[in-house]
């Protein structure tokens, strides 16, 4: 079994074996010979002390705390309806753009012009003539 030895000149600590026991030995930092000790014994544990008992009269008597006061919530309704405002505005735009782009999309396409559906396209000089033709 292997244990620890304290040198006794610089307290450095040492492993050693119980072959050693009783053997010259040195130190490897003040490198000072020494006589191998034997290993100390544990020391036995002691029992725990008995629970000591206290007297009752020297026991504080139970304290009623009080229930602390009732405050009333601060809600801040105002604040939130605001931030749900302020957070469906973006939304909005952004909807706003894609029916502008919709708009913009379908009004390019042939027979979808304010005409009624009849497919006609005035030029300035106020004669008619039907898309895709030359008339």
């Amino acid at each position: 079994m292997n244990f620890k030895v304290a040198c006794p000149h610089c307290g450095q600590r040492i492993g050693a074996a119980e072959a050693d026991i009783g053997t010259l030995g040195g130190c490897p930092r003040c490198e000072q010979q020494f006589v191998v000790p034997a290993p100390e014994a544990p020391a036995p544990l002691e029992a725990a002390p008995p629970a000591v008992e206290i007297a009752p009269e020297l026991v504080a008597e139970e304290v009623a705390i009080p229930p602390a006061p009732e405050v009333e919530p601060v809600t801040k309704r105002g604040a939130a309806i605001g931030a749900l405002v302020l957070s469906i505005l973006p939304v909005l735009n952004l909807v706003g753009l894609g029916l502008a782009i919709y708009a913009v999309v379908r009004s390019d396409r042939p027979g979808r012009s304010g005409d009624a559906g009849q497919g006609h396209v005035r030029d300035c000089r106020g004669r008619c003539r039907r898309r895709g033709r030359g008339d």
